[in-house]
């Protein structure tokens, strides 16, 4: 083994291949991933989960910061100050991808407000002194012997797996970014059904509730989007109780069946002449965002998300095979129940039919 950690140490940059800083990104990918899967799911939920915005099992900010850590720092002599400068390298990575990520999807994948010593939520002690030594071990043990045991294998064969992980890596993010965008939009119809509803209609059912809604969302003129957007606000604003009397307002239903898909209707109440309702249907692949992060918040849906108790329901789709055993899901309920009420129905006929003859 001393042997070997020697002969690893002379693995320099100059005669790393490509293929082998690609393979290094994929295995740093992967142990975050199992980190966040494993450890990070157990101390947050108590149970697994597969975490990250792809499906497969990686985390390219792992892959990434791992990689660079080798690539910047190896050259550092003391470990002390390798782990100084790593933890401040990670750290400085992670609040750049946290900035871009709000920018680009408008959600916050990870929040360490309650962790001391963070900064905006996005970075922390905690995160710091974890990245720092995951850096030392990286760049004294792992990288070194990762690259010497590349260096004994076929180079067609670390080529043609490099290239291979790459495509599923490519294919996963066109198919994730893919269910992200039907997510929002989704969610976008459903706000936008609720703006629809949240009127003087709703303000006439409940008088308390007319007089907390904002003016902006009472603006008729004013387009469905920004109406959403004011909806939206008013709704993360108000407190637990306003919130339940909105719900005892609203006719809502949220259904779970065995493929995965979540039915959302939302109409206001039966005093309404003509209900119109909003449909929001996702599947397993748009759910399991809620799933992978503890503290996912998609920033212009939160206060829709919240009166629905969507992220609930969604985390309990995953657990729900877990915890119940075999039973009939709620669409083999309905259906029971509405093939109950045929039968009744029929029952109701034939003595009506009999009392006539």
């Amino acid at each position: 083994m001393y042997r070997l950690v020697l002969a690893s140490t002379a693995v320099t940059l100059d005669t790393t291949p490509l293929s082998g800083l690609v393979l290094s990104f994929f295995l740093y990918s992967f142990i975050g991933w199992a980190w966040e899967s494993s450890v990070c799911a157990l101390a947050n939920r108590g149970h697994f989960a597969n975490s990250g915005f792809l499906l497969g099992p990686y985390c390219p900010i792992y892959g990434v910061g791992g990689t660079a850590c080798w690539l910047l720092l190896r050259g550092i002599e003391s470990n002390f100050i390798l782990f100084l400068t790593s933890a401040v390298l990670c750290c400085a990575l992670e609040y750049v991808a946290a900035v871009m990520l709000e920018h680009f999807t408008h959600a916050r994948f990870w929040d360490y407000s309650d962790f001391p010593l963070n900064i905006q939520g996005r970075i922390c002690l905690y995160g710091a002194l974890l990245f720092g030594a995951g850096a030392v071990l990286i760049c004294r043990v792992v990288q070194p012997l990762f690259l010497y045991t590349l260096e004994g294998g076929s180079p067609y064969i670390v080529i043609t797996f490099t290239l291979l992980l790459t495509g599923v890596l490519v294919i996963d993010m066109l198919f994730s970014i893919a269910s992200w965008k039907r997510l929002s939009s989704q969610l976008e119809q459903l706000r936008g059904g609720i703006a629809e509803r949240i009127d003087d209609e709703l303000a006439a059912m409940s008088e308390s509730l007319g007089e907390l809604m904002p003016d902006s969302l009472r603006n008729q003129a004013a387009s469905l989007q920004s109406r959403g957007q004011a909806a939206n606000g008013w709704l993360c604003s108000m407190s637990d109780t306003v919130l339940d009397m909105l719900r005892d307002t609203f006719d809502m239903e949220l259904k779970l069946s065995e493929d995965g898909l979540i039915a959302a209707l939302m109409r206001l109440g039966k005093e309404v002449s003509a209900p119109r309702s909003v449909k929001l249907w996702l599947s397993r692949r748009e759910l399991r965002f809620f799933n992978a992060f503890s503290h996912l918040r998609l920033l212009p849906y939160e206060g829709v998300i919240r009166l629905t108790g969507l992220t609930e329901r969604a985390r309990s789709f995953f657990q729900r095979k877990k915890a119940v055993p075999p039973a009939r899901s709620e669409a083999q309920e309905l259906e029971h129940s509405d093939a109950s009420d045929a039968l009744a129905a029929r029952g109701d006929a034939s003595d009506n039919l009999k009392t006539s003859k």
